[in-house]
């Protein structure tokens, strides 16, 4: 072999091990912060978003829509509101996607 191949297959073998280093650790910390991540984020969302669907509803004078959305606020507000807010729902979060 000569010398030119030996080198890409060393700068190939180096990329390729870099690449599965870079995706298992992306893995392992995306597998840490997907709870702090529903908690955070997917939480506070939810609850600003009905918040606002809730006051459009009063305004538009439709008050079951109302309640309805500002019941999902208390949910997501509760600890043992909707399921995936629940601490049982932590089994989720070591999951792979399917």
């Amino acid at each position: 072999m000569n010398d030119c191949l030996k080198s890409i297959l060393k700068y190939f073998g180096v990329f390729l091990l870099g690449l599965i280093i870079g995706a298992f650790l992306i893995e392992t910390l995306e597998v840490y912060l997907r709870p702090s991540y529903r908690d955070l984020v997917l939480r506070s969302h939810l609850k600003t978003e009905q918040e606002f669907l809730a006051m459009r509803a009063t305004r538009n004078n439709k008050l079951l829509d109302a309640t309805l959305h500002r019941w999902a606020v208390v949910n997501a507000e509760a600890d043992d509101g909707f399921q995936v807010f629940q601490p049982h729902s932590i089994d989720l979060d070591g999951a792979p996607y399917s």
